[in-house]
């Protein structure tokens, strides 16, 4: 995409495998039509998992009562259904000279590069004079990007830091980034320098947070995402015994709530179980789902779980697994 040009065309076609990029691309992409465009831009967002066919054919058809550009966004593109191929091939064949379509899809799964060669559309747009495609990928890899996101807040940070920041985070560039932000913030203007102390504490906080999401699952009773969450968390820091703790004290924390903070609410509760009052919120919450004697269960089977898995030449990991279905079926 020629995003240095003025001129711009009345179809594109974005993808790649980082949802961050294709979301700034889409950003520079309107900035640049907002520019070129002396009204106010209208910007419409569809995605084929949630729109359907007519809405979007609707809104890619109408012709403006007043002057100017539209921009149309189509997420999702390679789950089109083969009954609406046709019509938005028909439309990418004439296009509405008054609006700009983007047509974008994230290659995310195993299956998403052969699903895309497959795709009409994407055929459609690589040959159509109206239109553009392009992917979006990293130049120099993960590790590239992220000093350079570094150096765009005034940081830099050494090699063997950074491995360490991204064995833990992982390659998503959406919580790379997150993670990247609240490590400057925490260094402050005055510290150039990324160390690896401030990205433990960040690490660890994100590490918290991810297991504390586990736990929202496990409650919700959604074995089979709780045990997907279970492995993504495990790919990046094989922490069997921080987990089972973070289990053991939440469960604790909803027990708690149960009986010693039983009618208590906000700050009176958070009090009383040492907490902050945001947490008490969920826990009270959470604390519904259970009757008593489930939470007591569920405490017990921890603690023999986990005495288990010191003791014992079982898979932690398989203990793991097996205490998540178990909780979830409490």
């Amino acid at each position: 995409m020629a995003e240095d040009s003025t001129k711009f065309e009345l179809i594109y076609f974005i993808y790649g495998k980082y949802a961050l990029l294709l979301k700034e691309a889409l950003n520079r992409l309107t900035a640049k039509i907002s520019t070129a465009d002396q009204e106010t831009l209208q910007v419409t967002s569809f995605s084929l998992l949630e729109n359907d066919m007519d809405e979007i054919m609707v809104s890619l058809e109408t012709l403006s009562f007043f002057s100017g550009q539209r921009l149309i966004i189509i997420g999702d593109i390679l789950e089109i259904k083969k009954a609406d191929q046709k019509r938005l091939l028909d439309y990418i064949g004439n296009p509405n000279p008054q609006t700009v379509l983007v047509v974008t899809t994230s290659l995310d799964g195993k299956d998403a590069p052969k699903k895309l060669k497959q795709n009409q559309i994407f055929k459609a747009c690589s040959i159509s004079s109206v239109a553009q495609v392009h992917e979006y990928k990293l130049k120099g890899g993960t590790s590239s990007w992220a000093k350079k996101r570094f150096a765009s807040r005034d940081k830099t940070i050494d090699d063997d830091v950074l491995d360490f920041l991204l064995a833990r985070v992982g390659d998503n560039l959406n919580r790379l980034e997150n993670e990247i932000a609240k490590i400057s913030d925490a260094a402050g203007k005055d510290i150039k320098e990324i160390d690896k102390t401030m990205v433990e504490h960040v690490a660890a906080a994100a590490f918290e947070a991810e297991v504390f999401d586990l736990i929202g699952t496990v409650i919700d009773r959604n074995a089979e995402m709780a045990l997907a969450q279970l492995s993504t968390i495990l790919m990046r820091d094989s922490a069997f015994g921080r987990i089972f703790s973070l289990l053991e004290r939440q469960f604790r924390l909803l027990l708690l709530t149960k009986t010693k903070g039983k009618g208590m609410r906000g700050q009176n509760l958070a009090k009383v179980l040492g907490v902050s009052p945001g947490q008490t919120y969920y826990l009270e919450k959470q604390s519904r789902l259970f009757t008593l004697p489930q939470l007591k269960a569920a405490l017990m089977s921890l603690v023999k779980i986990d005495h288990a898995r010191k003791n014992s030449s079982t898979s932690p990991k398989l203990l793991l697994e097996k205490t998540i279905v178990d909780l979830c079926g409490r």
